[in-house]
């Protein structure tokens, strides 16, 4: 795992490296505790599919290789069931990183 690094020291949040992997493609990005993961992972130029941004539709969907709730916590999930969290599926417009991980960016349109 890659180490998480500390703010400034004037009260913000923690931040972690979360690693994106889309197709050939490594983006590292890094995403404060209190940030969602989708919109810094966009703002890296990542290619996320996204739709509903709240939790709905699952466009944003990402795969981590373990139980995503190791890394991250979900405020707003409406898609997935617990199973599927378990299995590493996570929601980045919903998901905050707890941790330092590498995600599989999934292209829904791919399969």
């Amino acid at each position: 795992m890659l180490a998480g690094c500390l703010g400034d020291g004037e009260g913000d949040a923690v931040s972690y490296t979360v690693v994106f992997l889309d197709r050939d493609e490594r983006t590292e990005v890094e995403i404060s505790e209190d940030e969602k993961l989708l919109y810094p992972a966009l703002d890296a130029g990542v290619d996320i599919p996204y739709a509903c941004e709240v939790g709905r539709c699952g466009q944003c969907t990402g795969k981590y290789d373990g139980n995503a709730n190791e890394v991250v916590t979900h405020d707003g999930n409406q898609f997935l069931d617990e199973d599927q969290i378990e299995a590493g599926w996570l929601l980045t417009c919903v998901a905050s990183p707890t941790d330092d991980f590498e995600l599989e960016v999934a292209h829904p349109d791919d399969e």
